[in-house]
Parts: C-alpha cells; structure tokens; sequence
C-alpha cells in the first residue's frame, strides 16, 4: 500500500491543527478510499534520526517544503500541495453586498494571504477582502471570514463571523497524486468526478478538461461494453491498456488486469506471437472453449504501435449466424419487381427505364449508385426479371448489414468439420446459391478490403472456394452491385479496390435523388395512395419544392400519413406531416417563380420581342452554376470560352444583355472587378423548373 505524509507547522491541540488534519485526511480518503494510508507529522517534532520515508510528502508551502527537506529520505517526493474552498461555505458569501468590507482572520498572516488570494481566485471578488494583522484597528468592519470561527483571534466588536471552512485540496494536487502513483482505477476517477463537483477550483481549466475526459472516457466504456466481442487494447510488448467487461466474461477472470502483460494473463496460449506488426485471423483453442481471434496494429500518434484484439466466441457466431440465414430464407430468393412497377414520367427516369431494359438483355455486370431511398433493388430486381436469368434464383444480401467475420462465409459457403459451431453438412454460399441466376450485392461500397480482393476472383474466373475448402465451384452467375457511396471517390481514397471498380462499373446506371426528378412526386403519391383523392393548388406547390432527403422511401411514409389521416377526397396542406411543412414552408414562400417570370415579362416588352433571349438566358445562367460548382471565376471571358467549349458559343455583347437580364431576375449576382458572378438560391430554383413547364409558362406569357 502506498503512503502519504501530510506535515503540519507544529503540533498544538487547537482546533485549527485538528481540523486542517482531519480535513485533508478526509479529502485523500474521499478520492482513493482505502488504497493509500495517510500519515500526519509536525514540523516542530522532525528530527535526522527519524525521517520520513513516505512514498509521497505533502507540503503547505514553498517556506515549510524548504524547512522539511533535511528529514524526508527521498526529497524528490515533496510536492507542495494547492487547496481551495467547497462551494457550500462559499456560495452564502456572493450574498454579502458588493464593495463590503471583509476581514480575512487566521491564526498565522502567511494563511491568511493564501486564503485571500484563493478566494480571488475561485471569484469572491465584490468583496474588499481585507487580511487581519495584529495589532491594528478594525472597528469600522462588522463582517469577519474565518476557517475555525476561533473566538481568541476574532475581535470582540465583530458579531457577524462566516465560517469559510478549512481548506481542501484541489483538483491538480490530487491529479498529481494519481500521476505519481500511476493509479489507473475508474472508481478512484469516478470518486475524483464526484469530489471536484464540491469544490470551486482555481484551475478551472484544468477542472472542466478532467471532467469532461472523465465523461469521455466513461462513455467510451460504456460503447466497449455493449459489444458481444472480447475487446482489448495492448502496448507493443503487451502491456494491457484497454479492455471491456466482455473480454473478461470470454476467459472467465475475476481479477483488475490494467497494467499486466497479456501473455501472463492468458497463459498457455503464446500470445507473444502476436505481438509483431502482422494481421491475425486466427482460431485458438481455451480452457473449453473455441475462439476467434483477430488481431490488427494501430498507429499511436503517428509513431508508437499498439496491438487491438477482437475475440469471438464460436458458439455467438454460430447464433449468429443462424439467425442471419433464418432472416434471409424469410426474405426468399424471388425477384417481386418488373420494370412495370417503376413509376415515373419524368425524362431522368425514362431515360433510366429505357437504359435498364437494354442493360436486362446482356448478362454482364451492373452497378448502380445512387442515394438510400432512391430504389435500387427495385431496378436490379426490375433487370433481373427482364433477363434470359429470370426463372432462376435472385439472390440479395446487405453487405453492411452482416458483420465483417460472417460476411465471407454467407458469400462462399463453408464446407463441413471447417471450424467448431460449423453446422456438420457444411453451408452452401450465397454465390452457389444464386448459380444460373442473379445475385445483387448491396451497399458493396462498405465491403471489408479483406473480400474485396476474393470477389475480384469471382468476378474474373467465375469460382469460388469455400471456407475450409481445397477446390474450387465453378459459377454461373450475373453480379448487380449498389452503393450509396460515390465508388469514384473511395477508389481515391484508397477504401475501395481500383481493379474491383472496374470490374463491376460496366454498366454503371445512377438513380437520381427524388428532387432532381420532382415531376414524379404528384404521380408516386397517387400510385402509393390507395383512395382516389385531389390535391390542392398549395399542398402541390409544397411537395413540388420540398427537396426530400429520404427520396422514395420517404414519400411512401408520407402517402401512408395521408391515407391514414385524411378523411375527405381533397388533400391540403393540413393533411401533410408537420415537419414537411415547417421546413418547406420558408422556401415555398420566399420564392415563386411565376410571379417572378410574370412581373418581369410585363416590365419588359424588349425581352418578349426576342423570344431566342430567354433559352439564351438559360444557357448563360447553367454556364454560371458550372464555373462556381468548379471553383472557376464566371467572369465573361471564362464564361465564353465555357459556352463555346458546349458548343452554344455567343456574342459578348449578348452575354452582357443575358446577365443584366439574369441580375434582374435576381438569378445571379455579378461583382464588381474580377469577381465574375454567383448563381443565387433563387436561380438553382430556376433551373429545376427549366423543363417544359417553363417553356409553356414563356410562350404563354410571349402571346399575351
């Protein structure tokens, strides 16, 4: 058990040696409890032939550290301690009136100067806080701040004594107390937590910095301790660091384990062996039980290694995994959609229909991107259905919704006897599954790098091996791929495998966002509907420009609010969800394009003689949107150079005209100097409604 030496002035049975002893005793024992034992000495008792050989020496003072040094064995332990007050003696003193004269008494002036300055410190300062010194007149002050209350030093005039309490250590003290002792214990943390909310400390920083790496740390722990994995963090050598209550559980150890090498704790199993700067997947054997253990390296401020530990036992595995295969055999190997349930009129979306159904004719691979919610599946099924593959099995798996240790298995299968908890005929892959058919891999951008490089092989020699197998299956499969992930961008960042991206881009199809195609809306809510029901002028307007960040999948809830909610056969703003129409509210307000187009068409004639300007106008104004979108100045060489490039090229001077016209409609802003011009919210707007409802609304307005 480590030791503490609290040394005291002198050794006098007073009230105010008793309580400082007492005080200080409480505090150290309030954080570490019983794990340090506290001795208390006297200056006026040290002597050569007895020296303090605690393990740590606690001085008041620089002055009284000096005067100890000669009878501590180990003067390298003295640290000189910082205290401050508990807030319950110090809150009643922000009621005294501000500029209040205040006596400050103590036994000693030294300790009344510290107690001043501490009480500036931690925000006493309304008050003239002033230190009593012996022998002076105080007659003017009727207010008196004391630790003791001791009616021998308080003069007698004053009837007003506040009792501030005796001081107690602060946060950075005791801090340095755990540091010392390199006490890594989370109830001494959790003690200190609780004891710092009694306390104002002078270092508030260093208070609030404590307090919140505690409430970090413990919700860290909180997460480790919710995995169903054995979770450990190691130094280089072992040197355990981290773990969750998981890992003990798995090995069955009862015992603090912070600080211990790992191969002590786990003995038997060599796990020195995994101390080098390898990958480990590997299967152990211990006490009983089968394990999987994995084991990967990371990089502590760029230079120092640590070793992280995954260990899983093989019987949660295999729940696992059964349960996993129960889900997919409920959901069947069937393909339900046709490109006859693909709803939508808009020009993106034909285009996509009329692409698919060519794309559904060969039998190579697909990937298709695009954001959640846009309907992904529903197009690979839609292929799937309108292919040569169609009476055979459409096979679909998540590959973010299975765990990275199951994944291979469900994709290749595994043979019987390949490891304990396998079932004892072995398991058929999901690839062998949709042999002569289709399998669609989901969300493949989140795919482990590990089986990147296996589905690679699939992809170029149609064969896969089996977990625990030493032949290989040949396949007859067509793979489609989705992500909502741009492919592009992982492959630059190094997630995502160059060669496997090419392999599976050869016919890339994107889906567009429900708001770049938002002519659909009104036709998708009336085929999700089941009531014949109208809508009104507003609640169209509404849903028209409403951006829907949930896509599809968001405007089946919404038409499934509405069924539910509206009774009648017309569907107002009343029968949407409330959050639709606090957030499009402002923006369907703030913008109406109409009114805009028909103000600005009466004001000018010029522009209605030149109907050619206003298909102008809009090449100009996409021109602008693309140089922005580039980081590119659209000022007006940029921009002709641009227009010439799409083979749209223009005069300068009708450049000049398009963009006063297109400041006008308050579309774009143009700077002066060389800042060129900024499309605004206002002109995004407008290219969304570019289509041939913007056309008709031109001609109608031209033949006025």
């Amino acid at each position: 058990m480590k030791s503490i030496a609290i040394v005291l002035d002198y050794i006098e049975e007073s009230n105010k040696h008793n309580g400082v002893k007492d005080t200080l005793r409480k505090n150290i024992k309030e954080v570490f409890g019983n794990r340090i034992q506290v001795n208390i000495y006297f200056i006026n008792r040290l002597n050569e032939n007895n020296l303090i050989e605690d393990d740590l020496i606690l001085a008041m003072a620089s002055s009284r550290a000096i005067r100890i040094r000669p009878f501590v064995r180990s003067p390298e332990n003295i640290i000189i301690i910082e205290r401050t007050f508990l807030k319950k003696y110090i809150y009643p003193l922000f009621s005294i009136p501000a500029n209040t004269d205040v006596l400050v008494i103590n036994d000693d002036i030294e300790t009344i100067i510290e107690s001043v300055s501490c009480l500036y410190g931690i925000g006493v300062k309304h008050l003239n806080l002033i230190p009593a010194e012996p022998s002076k007149d105080y007659s003017n002050i009727d207010i008196a701040l004391s630790p003791s209350a001791d009616p021998k030093i308080i003069p007698k005039h004053i009837k007003n004594v506040i009792d501030i309490g005796h001081r107690v250590l602060d946060t950075p003290t005791m801090l340095l107390i755990i540091n010392k002792f390199n006490i890594n214990d989370k109830t001494v943390h959790q003690n200190l937590y609780n004891y710092c909310k009694k306390i104002l400390s002078s270092n508030i920083g260093i208070q609030k910095n404590y307090n919140d790496l505690f409430t970090r740390t413990e919700e860290l722990d909180y997460l480790l301790d919710l995995s169903n994995d054995g979770i450990l963090l190691t130094s280089s050598d072992g040197k355990i660091l981290v773990y969750n209550k998981k890992f003990k559980e798995i090995f069955n150890i009862k015992k603090e384990i912070i600080g211990q090498f790992l191969h002590n704790v786990l003995e038997g199993l060599n796990m020195e062996s995994y101390y080098d700067d390898k990958f480990y997947n590997n299967l152990i054997f211990y006490r009983k039980k089968y394990i999987n253990l994995q084991k990967k390296n990371l990089i502590h401020y760029n230079k120092e290694r640590r070793l992280y530990f995954n260990f899983q036992e093989v019987t949660y595995i295999k729940k696992l995994e059964q349960n996993l295969s129960k889900q997919l055999r409920e959901k069947g190997q069937i393909a339900k959609y046709t490109f006859d349930n693909i709803i939508g009129d808009s020009d993106a979306m034909i285009n996509i229909i009329e692409m698919s159904r060519k794309i559904a004719k060969s039998d190579l691979t697909v990937l298709i991107t695009g954001e959640s919610g846009t309907g992904k599946e529903v197009i690979a099924q839609a292929v799937h259905n309108a292919s040569k593959r169609h009476n055979q099995p459409f096979v679909a798996i998540n590959c973010a919704a299975v765990p990275d240790s199951l994944l291979e298995s469900e994709l290749f299968g595994y043979v019987k006897g390949s490891f304990t908890g396998a079932l004892k005929d072995g398991k058929k892959g999901l690839f062998e599954q949709a042999n002569n058919g289709t399998i669609f891999l989901d969300e493949i951008g989140d795919m482990p790098t590990t089986l990147q490089s296996k589905l690679l092989r699939v992809l170029q020699e149609r064969q896969i091996m089996p977990i625990g197998s030493q032949q290989v299956i040949d396949i007859d499969v067509r793979i489609i791929a989705a992500t909502h992930r741009n492919p592009t961008d992982m492959v630059k960042e190094g997630t995502f495998r160059k060669d496997l991206f090419y392999r599976l881009n050869v016919f890339p199809l994107h889906l567009p966002a429900l708001r770049d195609r938002i002519e659909d809306v009104p036709v998708l809510l009336k085929h999700f509907i089941n009531k014949k029901f109208s809508f009104s002028k507003q609640c169209i307007n509404l849903l028209t420009t409403y951006d829907w960040p949930g896509n599809i999948r968001e405007l089946k809830n919404v038409a499934e609010y509405i069924s539910t909610i509206e009774e009648g056969n017309e569907v107002t703003l009343k029968s949407l969800p409330n959050y639709l129409i606090e957030t499009n509210i402002k923006k369907s307000c703030s913008f109406d394009i109409k009114n805009e187009f028909s103000t600005y068409f009466e004001k000018e004639k010029k522009f209605l003689e030149e109907k050619t300007c206003f298909s102008t106008a809009l090449i100009v104004l996409k021109a602008v949107e693309y140089l922005n979108e580039i980081n590119k100045t659209a000022g007006r060489k940029h921009l002709l150079e641009t227009l010439e490039r799409q083979n749209t090229p223009i005069q300068e001077s009708q450049l000049r005209k398009n963009l006063k016209i297109l400041n006008k409609l308050k579309f774009i802003i143009t700077k002066k100097g060389r800042s060129g011009s900024y499309i605004t919210q206002n002109g995004k707007d407008f290219l969304r409604y570019q289509s041939k409802y913007i056309n008709k609304l031109v001609e109608k307005l031209a033949n006025k």
